[in-house]
């Protein structure tokens, strides 16, 4: 996947794919979680129920084929500071140090 490729909203769903991959193994019930979490985008005709399930497929793609530690740097580069978590204090944008 290109880096170009990688938006915030898929971002969010590659990370909820490693989460569920995080055992080596996601079941359909697992799978179809991701699903609901995005819901509302197909209610709200933000995204069809078919973009839907290529972000799901692809997202799951993405973790079969990467890295975390590379997603996680390409992530670093694409978002910005109020859309990231930091990992030292869990707040959106803000840093321990800051």
């Amino acid at each position: 996947m290109e880096d170009e490729d990688l938006t915030p909203l898929f971002a969010l769903a590659i990370s909820l794919a490693y989460v569920i991959h995080a055992d080596n193994k996601a079941s359909l019930q697992e799978k179809a979680r991701l699903v609901t979490v995005f819901g509302k985008l197909v209610e709200t005709n933000v995204m069809s129920d078919g973009e839907l399930e290529s972000m799901s497929q692809k997202a799951f793609a993405y973790v079969s084929s990467n890295a975390l530690d590379a997603f996680t740097k390409n992530c670093m580069k694409m978002l910005t500071d109020s859309q990231r978590i930091d990992r030292k204090s869990g707040v959106e944008g803000k840093s321990v140090d800051q």
